[in-house]
């Protein structure tokens, strides 16, 4: 039996020096490939991308991946009581160690593989590929249980819930690369090599997203987002739009966890807005009091019904005249219809940006121009004696049988009769003042001479 002790004790001792050496060389993440055997993994986003002078939130939760062993996959090695000074104690307890060696998930004692216990203290830590993922632990940036790391980390996640929610701080530059999280607890240990963030910095701010929700057209009242990303919830962007008024910010969970900062307004559409700049400015705080801006715009295309309908007139050759129908719209007007008002109500008469008529046709027209979105009826224009207004002076003429040589007599003959009328009041005027004279001894006989001969005169001129 004491023979037994002390073969048993060698063996201990031997595999237990090689368990160690195993978990320094080959732990769980360390490994530059991916093994189906991995004993973590986690849940975050592939990628994220940081802002300079900003903190970096990265969504995490962990998940303990169980794998059976047989007992022929095991391999049992003496060994002897040593440590590690990156592990602690915890390993002087192993006798066990798993056959996959990028999988450091113990054995206890009875050879069962190690299971994840979230009654014992739970240990998070933070590695990077910087060095090659297998300089480990050299290239270990953050880890829970120490008080000095290299970076400026918190997971502000419970451990023991397996959230491993992490914040990166803004005081310190985050530097381009692939992080890996490893967990520890007890001596279930592991690294979650399959699932690493890649992470880059950027120093300038992103621009905004405007997004237009519903149809763009009058009348409508649609709703105008901008959304910024927001990698650092804790210090969120400020987001401000070119309308009134000005809506609060919202801050919202993204399906990986990440979160995105926007904010809404609603406004409803006419052809006012047709070519307006909509733009949202985004403004991120950053250390020591500054700010890193982008902004966005985005320009509306408003549809509307047809504007400023109306019909006019245009003389054509001959005995015709043309009626024209002009509108502004958007989309342009699809088509034109002529109606005539009549005592028995609206009647069609043609179509088309313009309608010919006879110049005799008197009457009140109206024109309705029609798009996608409506249409607009144009004032009425009334056609009153359309002959007189529209056709030729000299056909005017002839049209009521009045000569030209005969409208010349008569001009002729009222003019001569005025200049007769002219010389005989003068002649009057001139005998009244002779009349006056007393040399003159027949004056009665010359006064009713002149009024006879003024009163033949006038009756042959009648």
């Amino acid at each position: 039996m004491e023979a037994f002790k002390r073969v048993m004790a060698a063996l201990t001792e031997k595999v237990l020096t090689v368990s160690m050496l195993l978990s320094v060389f080959f732990l769980p993440g360390v490994q530059t490939g991916c093994s189906q055997n991995a004993s973590l993994g986690i849940t975050a986003p592939e990628t994220l991308e940081g802002l300079s002078g900003s903190c970096l939130f990265i969504p995490c939760s962990f998940l303990e991946i169980p794998r059976e062993m047989s007992d022929g996959g095991r391999q049992k090695f003496e060994v002897s009581l040593q440590s590690h000074p990156d592990f602690g104690q915890d390993s002087q307890n192993v006798t066990y160690n798993s056959s996959h060696p990028e999988d450091d998930r113990e054995m206890n004692m009875t050879g069962n593989v190690e299971k994840f216990d979230d009654r014992r203290e739970t240990i998070g830590v933070w590695i990077t590929d910087e060095h090659g993922v297998e300089s480990f632990p050299q290239n270990v940036i953050y880890n829970s249980s120490q008080s000095q790391n290299r970076y400026t980390v918190n997971i502000i996640g419970n451990l023991s819930e397996k959230n491993c929610t992490t914040l990166f701080s803004s005081r310190q530059p985050i530097q381009a690369t692939k992080f890996y999280f490893r967990m520890e607890s007890g001596l279930f240990r592991a690294t979650a090599v399959c699932d690493p963030v890649q992470v880059t910095v950027r120093d300038s701010a992103w621009s905004p997203r405007i997004e237009i929700s519903g149809v763009v057209k009058e009348k409508n009242s649609v709703t105008v987002t901008c959304s910024a990303l927001t990698p650092c919830p804790y210090s969120p962007p400020g987001l401000t739009l070119n309308l009134q008024p000005n809506p609060h910010r919202q801050m919202q969970k993204n399906k990986d966890g990440t979160f995105t900062t926007t904010i809404q307004q609603n406004i409803t559409l006419s052809e006012i807005h047709d070519g307006y700049n909509i733009i949202c400015f985004a403004r991120y705080p950053m250390d020591g009091g500054k700010h890193k801006t982008a902004n966005a715009e985005v320009t509306l295309s408003v549809s509307y019904a047809p504007k400023n309908t109306s019909a006019s007139i245009s003389l054509t050759a001959g005995r015709w005249v043309e009626l024209n129908c002009s509108s502004r719209a958007k989309p342009p007007v699809s088509g034109f219809t002529w109606f005539e008002n009549t005592t028995s109500g609206a009647m069609k008469v043609g179509e088309g940006e313009n309608y010919g008529l006879n110049a005799t046709e008197e009457g009140i027209y109206y024109c309705v121009a029609t798009n996608d979105v409506g249409s607009q009826t144009s004032p009425e224009i009334r056609l009153m004696d359309p002959v007189i207004a529209y056709q030729p002076a000299d056909e005017i003429a002839e049209r009521k049988g009045i000569d030209v040589h005969q409208i010349q007599t008569t001009l002729f003959s009222g003019a001569g009769f005025f200049v007769l009328v002219c010389l005989l009041k003068i002649i009057m005027w001139f005998y009244k003042i002779k009349r006056k004279t007393p040399q003159q001894a027949n004056t009665p006989v010359t006064d009713q001479l002149g009024l006879d001969l003024w009163a033949s005169t006038t009756e042959g001129a009648v």
